[in-house]
């Protein structure tokens, strides 16, 4: 796990943690790179984020003022219909933009961060948490399988311009 004894708060994100959230996914972009997966670029997700901030959907997990992980709830996602979701009629949240410090990799922030944002689903009666995730992003499909969500079948095919490739994303959901 992370530091011995380390308490970590959930908070929303603030106007003020706007360059401490860049730099993070700066180097957790550099990292997904390094393992040959291509599905961020310099850009995004950091560049929701005010936007995120100002719609109060933007959840920080910190140590002290340090910024652990970050992730937004969604409504809904570009996509979302493309896939064969359990109840498409339930209440969902889509989970998106995730991403953990990577002085924190492999120290279980990842799950804790999922747990919270379950937690989060349960207070406000949703009954599914989804998200969509990189094809090739094995790391990721690890992750959210050993915290319970199941595959769903469906692709969705996005194209990026920055990134000059389609990018094939699978779905998982979560029944709170």
């Amino acid at each position: 796990m992370f530091k011995e004894g380390a308490k970590v708060d959930l908070r929303l994100a603030k106007k003020d943690d706007l360059s401490k959230l860049e730099n993070m996914f700066i180097s957790i972009v550099e990292q997904m790179d390094k393992n040959g997966i291509h599905i961020w670029n310099e850009y995004y997700p950091f560049e929701e984020f005010e936007n995120d901030i100002d719609n109060q959907r933007l959840y920080l997990l910190v140590e002290g003022e340090l910024i652990c992980s970050a992730f937004v709830l969604l409504d809904d996602i570009d996509g979302s219909d493309c896939f064969d979701w359990k109840n498409k009629k339930a209440k969902a949240k889509y989970m998106g933009r995730f991403g953990v410090n990577t002085e924190f990799l492999r120290k279980g922030i990842a799950s804790k961060t999922i747990q919270y944002a379950k937690d989060i689903c349960r207070k406000i009666d949703v009954e599914f948490l989804r998200l969509t995730v990189g094809k090739n992003n094995y790391p990721a499909i690890s992750l959210y399988l050993k915290n319970g969500f199941v595959s769903v079948g469906g692709e969705y095919k996005e194209y990026s311009p920055t990134l000059g490739k389609t990018i094939n994303e699978v779905g998982y959901e979560l029944k709170i």
